[in-house]
């Protein structure tokens, strides 16, 4: 019995120790490698594409090319390849099965002209139109505000009432 403890014990410990010199071997033959692996790793910077929008370099804009009566213009140029956010706001009558029957529409109707927008309901006739490049937004907020159910637009704090608004009072 004792015998079998001490031959238990010393087994551990043997094993122990062949486990620690494979383990001290192996990672010492992998150390040149890993580092490696680690320099190639760092020297290799992100492409501007695949940086975060806060830390991609800025475009330059040449305001000699814009007409800079025309307020759409500049801004066109100024959120290119900037997220730029529009709130819009549906016919306040719509039942609110019809105003997101209808903000789904808009939104499909903007992707099938290639003008990218995520749409996120914020109210039961209000949502958040998001533009992942900035310069498409103009665009779309001509295309809303020429919508018969669209009540008014909101960008850069800036507000457009649709074309067919029948009230303006929601509009501060």
């Amino acid at each position: 019995m004792e015998i079998r403890s001490i031959f238990t014990k010393w087994g551990f410990i043997l094993l122990f120790v062949v486990y620690s010199i494979l383990w001290v071997n192996a990672s010492e033959a992998d150390k040149p490698k890993v580092r490696k692996i680690g320099k190639d790793q760092d020297d290799d910077p992100l492409e501007p594409d695949e940086l975060p929008e806060h830390l991609r370099p800025q475009p330059n804009i040449d305001l000699s090319k814009v007409d800079l009566s025309n307020p759409d213009n500049i801004l066109k140029v100024s959120k290119k390849g900037k997220s730029t956010m529009m709130f819009v706001d549906v016919n306040p009558e719509l039942t609110q099965s019809e105003a997101d029957n209808i903000l789904s529409i808009w939104q499909t109707s903007l992707q099938n002209n290639h003008i990218i927008a995520e749409r996120f309901p914020i109210d039961q006739k209000r949502a958040i139109f998001m533009f992942r490049d900035g310069s498409q937004v103009v665009d779309a907020k001509n295309f809303l505000i020429e919508q018969p159910e669209c009540s008014y637009v909101t960008l850069e704090g800036q507000n457009y009432i649709g074309k067919y608004a029948s009230t303006v009072s929601n509009v501060s």
